[in-house]
């Protein structure tokens, strides 16, 4: 990008360009491209920004910007040049020196908690919180360190590995400290805008969120892993698809990309492209749960319930959790083992807590043996019952993880009704 701004008037509407929009955020590339400049450049001289959107993205001539800012010739270049000097600054900061007053124990520490927390096991989740608790023991201004802790709480809360409640009240204690360290970082406002949707359950606000995390580090590729979850939320599978490629292009290596990816591809109804691109992310990375759960619900959609049920039953072996072993209940009830499906249903129940009622997970195995009209009751219930954090029943189950399993009760009366109520409790 550094390269296109130095030739006046060059960033136009070719190929190049529009990747290069996509890079900045996906949005009007001249618009994009403007609020990066206006970001990195937003503690410099006020003239520097004025140069570099008028000159360079504009493609107005220097001579006629030099009048409006009474300089001369001479001296617009010489702020030009400056200008760049100052983006190639903020760039190389943003992308080589994400901690530079912060230590390197910290950021190694940090680095492996984040790593740890895109495994998504218990194990996992909880060893990355002891990482970014060594990076805050090391930094405890550490904005990011903060960001992350408050994101395996959630992660542990939407997979049902803690109570609900506790962790999200822990990442909300998280997310205080890391906004009050800093209100604009890109990394503290993204995983705001995830608990927004998860523990609030308000999709304007983690919109509202993950627009600002963009103003501010539209280079931050996490944003758009959680805005595509949004997306697919709000039911918009093609928007989310957007946005997973939009981060992919600044980090092509991520596996929660990839695989939200897949899930876009499944709910687009793309089934086939689903399976095998879910199956290349799993061979890439064959720990990597995520991926394994959703190629599972991948190829119960395509009717390959044995293969399902193979990849659901290693899930369960190494880490068993609720929504697993209901999915592999359900499936099991497809491939006609009712008894051990509903064994399931006395297993998701033994493992409740006292504070929350595994309703949906009921609702999952009923409609896979076929008891639709029980299921649909047991999503009522849930959809009833549950209320945002900090109250006592909330929702720890995103639906678009399990709709495949709910897909069986689109023909049982009032579904779409209950559905809606549950998506929207």
């Amino acid at each position: 990008m550094l390269r296109r701004l130095r030739a006046s008037g060059s960033i136009g509407d070719d190929d190049a360009s529009s990747r290069l929009g996509a890079v900045v955020g996906g949005r009007d590339l001249r618009t994009a491209l403007t609020a990066l400049v206006e970001s990195a450049l937003r503690d410099d001289d006020p003239r520097y920004r004025r140069i570099i959107v008028q000159s360079d993205i504009e493609g107005r001539p220097g001579k006629a910007i030099a009048a409006e800012l009474y300089v001369s010739e001479r001296t617009y270049y010489r702020l030009r040049a400056s200008a760049l000097a100052g983006l190639q600054r903020s760039f190389v900061g943003r992308l080589n020196e994400p901690g530079a007053a912060t230590s390197s124990d910290a950021l190694s520490a940090y680095g492996r908690g984040l790593r740890l927390g895109t495994l998504r096991t218990r194990a996992s989740l909880s060893r990355a919180l002891a990482c970014f608790e060594a990076a805050l023991t090391s930094d405890p201004h550490f904005v990011r360190a903060y960001a992350g802790m408050a994101d395996v709480q959630l992660l542990a809360a939407e997979y049902l590995l803690q109570d609900p409640r506790q962790a999200y009240g822990e990442a909300a204690q998280a997310l205080e400290a890391a906004l009050e360290c800093d209100p604009r970082s890109a990394e503290a406002n993204a995983v705001a805008g995830d608990f927004a949707l998860y523990a609030r359950r308000d999709r304007v606000a983690a919109r509202s969120r993950f627009d600002a995390a963009l103003e501010s580090d539209p280079l931050y590729a996490m944003t758009y892993q959680y805005a595509a979850w949004l997306s697919l939320n709000e039911r918009n599978p093609e928007r989310a698809a957007r946005e997973c490629a939009a981060g992919l292009a600044l980090r092509p290596d991520s596996m929660p990309l990839q695989t939200t990816l897949g899930v876009a591809y499944l709910e687009l109804g793309r089934t086939d492209r689903a399976v095998e691109h879910l199956g290349a992310v799993l061979e890439a990375e064959p720990g990597y749960w995520l991926a394994r759960f959703h190629l599972a619900a991948a190829l119960t959609e395509a009717g390959r319930y044995a293969e399902a049920l193979q990849e659901l039953e290693e899930l369960a072996g190494d880490d068993p959790h609720p929504t697993v072993i209901a999915a592999a209940g359900h499936v099991r009830g497809l491939l006609g083992d009712s008894a051990g499906a509903l064994r399931a249903v006395a297993t998701v129940d033994a493992m409740a807590t006292r504070e929350r009622a595994p309703l949906e997970q009921r609702a999952i195995i009923l409609a896979g043996v076929g008891r639709h009209r029980e299921a649909v009751a047991e999503l009522r219930d849930a959809a009833a019952s549950a209320a945002p954090w900090p109250s006592r029943q909330i929702l720890g189950t995103s639906l678009v993880a399990v709709r495949t399993y709910l897909r069986p009760l689109r023909e049982a009366p009032d579904f779409e009704a209950v559905y809606e109520r549950y998506r929207s409790a």
